[in-house]
């Protein structure tokens, strides 16, 4: 068998010739250790190549190689254990509605006492458990829940807005599929479809019509229901959600989160939403932040309404700044240095401190940032913020 070197972007490759296949795109394509698509885990490693000539680079295709190697074998020992542990969940939820405690009580005696502890953390949160069992009709999604993740970000507080993205998720998908079984759904048909927005970008919407004529999307279906799927995906006007972007985007999230919690005493009760919902006096007059420094007024609304708004700013104003409020760093790329910690940007903390005290939220440190805290010039909705917490101790444990 004949070895030959290839170059894909700028990275080296050793492939034996007996592994090349054809490519849709009319490249070269290759298949690494043999391995064919209709393997169990439909591992096929493509890359498209351009032969070099050079026999130097010997010791570097050789590396590549091998890191590629030991990389595959451990992503398909992260993903069995994922895909387990996934369907233990399914099942423990499926059994628990179903009233079934007996072959409950075996689906939780394949646990580890380690990882029976992380999902008794997650199910003792009930709404956040209720929000998972919305989605049990859809077992493809359940193929990219990870729960060791989902622990990590349980202790960020931020309950409400994961309950609403897990909402998020079914609703987008039961209009999908309207009246039609969502079993049929499994993983390869999620990760084909997620991030797609069929309504509002025409070529997401020709690519699921190609992907549907070639039979790659619900290929167990009859005519019918393809066609009836096909018409409900056309009207997705955002994006397609699932499982995958739920972990992804709450890795976003984390930070802001972080952020918020400075305004915040270290010991809060309940949920961070809560929290502030408890330390909200009056903002007078309401306003909404167009640009640093821009504000616009609005007139009143309801309470909860006026709350929900200023609240939803303070979470724009985190994600706008979030890499000079925090000290998180970006994770080390393969083979790069890693990346430095930055200290946090006191006159950004400051801004952030000054915007929650006019949206109405009077927490100490809050009103501690302000400029009028600090021997400037005030305002008077700092003022008030400031007699009213005096007054009435709207947030003493801060």
């Amino acid at each position: 068998m004949e070895t030959k070197f290839y170059k894909y972007r700028d990275e080296l490759y050793l492939l034996p010739d007996k592994q090349k296949a054809a490519s849709e795109n009319g490249g070269e394509a290759w298949r690494s250790n043999g391995r064919s698509h209709n393997d169990s885990w439909h591992i096929v490693l493509t890359v498209f190549i351009m032969r070099i000539e050079c026999s130097e680079a010997q010791g570097q295709v050789l590396h590549w190689y091998r890191y590629l190697q030991r990389g595959v074998e451990r992503l398909m020992t992260i993903r069995a254990a994922s895909l387990y542990m996934t369907l233990i969940l399914r099942k423990i939820r499926s059994y628990n509605r179903a009233g079934d405690s007996e072959n409950e009580l075996k689906w939780w005696a394949r646990l580890t006492p380690g990882k029976r502890k992380d999902v008794k953390h997650i199910l003792k949160n009930a709404a956040l458990a209720q929000g998972f069992d919305d989605l049990l009709g859809f077992p493809g999604l359940w193929e990219r829940l990870e729960l060791g993740m989902l622990r990590r970000f349980l202790n960020l507080r931020c309950d409400e807005e994961l309950m609403h993205y897990l909402k998020h998720i079914g609703t987008i998908w039961r209009s999908i599929f309207g009246e039609h079984p969502g079993s049929i759904l499994d993983g390869l048909i999620v990760d084909k479809l997620e991030l797609l927005a069929p309504a509002s970008a025409s070529h997401d919407m020709s690519m699921v019509r190609d992907l549907m004529s070639k039979g790659l999307l619900f290929p167990a279906a009859s005519l019918g229901t393809r066609n009836a799927l096909l018409e409900n995906i056309s009207r997705v006007s955002g994006l397609i959600p699932s499982l995958r972007t739920f972990f992804e985007n709450l890795k976003y999230l984390e930070p802001c989160s972080l952020i918020l919690k400075q305004l915040l005493p270290r010991k809060i009760r309940g949920t961070v939403r809560q929290a502030y919902e408890r330390a909200y006096v009056r903002a007078d007059p309401l306003v909404i932040q167009c640009s640093d420094g821009d504000f616009k007024r609005v007139d009143p609304l309801g309470a909860q309404d006026n709350i929900a708004l200023g609240y939803q700013q303070l979470w724009l104003f985190a994600m706008r700044h979030f890499p000079e409020l925090t000290e998180l760093a970006p994770r080390k790329e393969i083979e790069k240095q890693k990346p430095l910690k930055k200290a946090i940007n006191s006159a950004r903390m400051h801004e952030l401190g000054f915007l929650a005290v006019k949206l109405g939220f009077c927490t100490r440190r809050a009103i501690e940032d302000c400029p009028s805290s600090r021997g400037h010039s005030g305002t008077s909705y700092i003022c008030n913020a400031e007699n009213a917490l005096r007054r009435t101790c709207i947030y003493p444990e801060g």
